[in-house]
């Protein structure tokens, strides 16, 4: 499955892009529920998730979605549409993917994406256990 993504936030020059999107045959691969919706509601060469004035959504609005979504789920903390950058980023270290894969995914040219990783690193380490917390 390929998505053309018109712009993002490393795209600058709204170049755009084309990524692709694995499939598994597992029913919750976000990929086939994806692309199961666009073949049964959706023109593929046009935007997925519209506004109601039909427009495609902003960056603004996905971070609206976000942030209603967490509050109806009874999260505190302070999220936002970047937050979906975090959790991606978090998901591939949770599945194994290397540092390199990530920043690569995430089209992190920096060492940023370690500040949002280095939490969730020193937890599979089990780092209190080694520590003496229980």
């Amino acid at each position: 499955l390929m998505v053309r993504l018109p712009k993002s936030k490393t795209d600058q020059l709204r170049k755009g892009k084309i990524m692709p999107m694995e499939l598994t045959d597992h029913e919750t691969c976000p990929a086939r529920i994806v692309w199961s919706f666009v073949r049964r509601t959706a023109d593929p060469e046009q935007h997925i998730f519209l506004s109601a004035s039909g427009r495609p959504l902003s960056a603004a609005c996905v971070s609206a979605i976000v942030r209603k979504v967490a509050k109806w789920a009874g999260v505190d903390s302070h999220v936002s549409g970047h937050s979906l950058r975090i959790g991606g980023a978090t998901a591939a270290l949770a599945g194994g993917l290397s540092m390199a894969n990530i920043k690569a995914l995430g089209e992190w040219s920096s060492d940023a994406v370690l500040r949002y990783l280095r939490s969730v690193a020193a937890a599979q380490a089990g780092a209190s256990q080694q520590m003496g917390f229980f």
